[in-house]
């Protein structure tokens, strides 16, 4: 196997979507808000772990670690009559990757801009668009909503280096879900497919492209009081080979994690969220340990 083809798939299982949006398990996306609603978020996260690869490839204890403190904003619409919701998310990294590459040991630091991401979604069925009185009066059961994220190649990229944190693509996600109330229990399955753009600038003066990856997640979250929950989380995605000037290898990936998210409330219009997860199988990519803490202050414009 040529050298390039080794850089590929290590770029492939290791950057740059694991410093974003690799099989995220945010719960809670579908619920129903009051329009007007504005929230700012300050997060950070740390992942740990090694990276498998196909074993005919010269790449050996490959570890990872992995820091981005992101700040976003979203804010709630009324379209058409129905609730709508636009996000903003600016992710900055830091990251280590050690391994062996024929037995020699390489390692590179960077740090820098992460790709920001766009996300508008609306709740088409079940999720009125509601203010003030309204929404308190509201009881949800069912809602089903559809979003779009754009990930925009802004992020950090030097073609002549290995790994990355930006990707130098736009990567969409077009996304359906369901969010189902009973009790105090809330039950949610949503699926998307991530789709790329080419890398033109890619390592080695190449054409790089990606096949969609296909994921699946679902939330089990237990709400005992306004912003105090608790969410069982799990993931699971599948695809994404890598195609070099032409030419393609088996390198999908087929990987699977769980994660639980804990939120707790400050004081009124203030809250955190702990997060954690952990793959469970992973067939070629990065098999991290995660977990992070989330600053959110949210308030209703009139």
């Amino acid at each position: 196997m040529t050298l390039r083809w080794w850089v590929v798939i290590f770029l492939g299982v290791l950057v740059p979507r694991s410093v974003t949006h690799a099989q995220e398990l945010e719960p809670r996306l579908y619920r129903n808000v009051p329009v007007g609603l504005n929230a700012l978020v300050v997060g950070y996260g740390f992942s740990n772990g090694n990276v498998l690869f196909d074993t005919s490839l010269p790449f050996q204890d490959v570890d990872a670690d992995l820091s981005v403190v992101s700040v976003g904003y979203l804010r709630t619409l009324d379209f058409f009559g129905r609730l709508a919701k636009l996000e903003v998310i600016v992710p900055f990294a830091a990251g280590k990757w050690e391994g062996l590459v024929n037995s020699e040991a390489r390692t590179r630091d960077v740090a820098g801009l992460a790709d920001p991401r766009f996300r508008f979604g609306v709740n088409f069925l079940g999720s009125p668009a509601l203010r003030g009185e309204g929404f308190g009066s509201y009881d949800q059961r069912t809602i089903v909503g559809a979003s779009i994220s754009v990930a925009v190649p802004l992020g950090q990229y030097d073609s002549e280096k290995l790994i990355n944190l930006g990707a130098n693509r736009w990567s969409f996600l077009p996304e359906i879900g369901v969010s189902h109330h009973r009790g105090r229990w809330y039950f949610e399955l949503a699926s998307g497919t991530w789709l790329f753009t080419a890398n033109d600038d890619f390592f080695g003066g190449s054409r790089m492209t990606q096949n969609p990856i296909l994921f699946v997640k679902g939330h089990v979250v237990r709400s005992f009081r306004p912003a105090l929950w608790l969410a069982f989380n799990f993931g699971f995605a599948y695809g994404g080979e890598f195609n070099i000037d032409g030419s393609q290898r088996d390198n999908f990936q087929k990987n699977s994690r769980l994660g639980l998210t804990l939120s707790l409330p400050l004081s009124p219009g203030n809250s955190i969220r702990v997060n954690y997860a952990s793959g469970v199988a992973t067939r070629i990519g990065a098999d991290f340990d995660s977990i992070g803490i989330v600053y959110q202050r949210t308030w209703v414009s009139k």
